[in-house]
């Protein structure tokens, strides 16, 4: 058989790299917001951080019901005291059981002036409720509040000495990732809900009543012993409550594997106005000449 030769192939250049674009870094400043001991809230136990059994569930229904029970109640139309009475929003009065229907606007088919029927309200919710929705309108309490608030800031935009922009990060996720690490979950995965929309249109009391209504459903907490943002007031509706970006964490999930947290946010446009803990900080103190 005839031998045949084989022409070596030419040499080709290589193809040609593809282009990664590398973004600008972001200068980031991390440090604590406060010298204060971080908060830790008292760790349940071991059996019930993956979430609340029917036990659970039953007792934490039996402490909500008999913490109605605890005291009695005036009814506003018999004037005699009940271990159960029922607030109505639109009269604005608490009635028993038995007077509570014999209200004109209580009768079958009537309605309120919005057009819902009058309904039944716990008292106690009903006062909680008021609290957060009328903050203290004193300024000493008021900067007293923004102040032990300023604690839950996560991040913001500030800037260096030269004048850059630079992003703040405050350790407000680490602390809280820390502090509520029982070591039972090898890793863990935290869920974040953002509230965002305009100043004063509720954000910050929105998650200040889903943290009071946690922490009344778990008996193993103290009342107020997660920190909630400050509600603003209609009287500065359209001066925001805090600056920067707050977490907050939702009590019932605390511990466990899914904890869930709360970031609110400074409301769109929030930046032109000064917010309600530089307003107060600001405000001259008078001296007696």
């Amino acid at each position: 058989m005839a031998s045949q030769s084989f022409r070596k192939p030419p040499d080709r250049p290589p193809p040609p790299r593809p282009i990664t674009f590398v973004p600008p870094e972001i200068p980031v400043s991390r440090a604590s917001n406060s010298s204060k001991t971080p908060f830790r809230p008292p760790v349940p136990s071991r059996g019930s951080l993956s979430g609340p059994s029917t036990a659970a569930a039953t007792a934490s229904s039996r402490d909500a019901s008999s913490e109605r029970s605890k005291t009695q109640s005036r009814c506003e139309a018999c004037e005699r005291l009940f271990d159960c009475t029922w607030n109505c929003s639109y009269c604005d009065m608490s009635f028993c059981d038995t007077c509570w229907h014999m209200q004109g606007p209580h009768k079958p088919g009537r309605k309120g002036p919005d057009g819902l029927p009058h309904e039944k309200a716990d008292p106690n919710i009903v006062k909680r409720l008021k609290e957060i929705l009328n903050p203290p309108t004193d300024l000493a309490e008021q900067q007293s509040l923004h102040v032990e608030d300023e604690d839950t800031a996560w991040f913001g935009v500030g800037r260096d000495s030269t004048g850059r922009s630079i992003l703040e990060d405050f350790g407000r996720y680490a602390t809280i990732m820390a502090d509520s690490n029982t070591g039972e979950y090898r890793l863990r995965y935290p869920r974040l809900v953002s509230f965002i929309g305009q100043t004063g249109a509720g954000k910050s009391t929105l998650i200040k009543m889903l943290i009071d209504q946690q922490e009344r459903l778990q008996s193993c907490y103290q009342k107020k012993a997660f920190p909630s943002p400050v509600a603003g007031s209609i009287r500065n509706e359209n001066v925001p409550t805090s600056g920067d970006v707050h977490l907050y964490a939702d009590p019932k999930h605390y511990f466990g594997e899914h904890p869930l947290l709360f970031a609110d946010c400074e409301g769109l446009e929030g930046g032109k106005f000064p917010t309600k803990l530089i307003v107060c900080v600001d405000i001259p103190t008078a001296h007696t000449l």
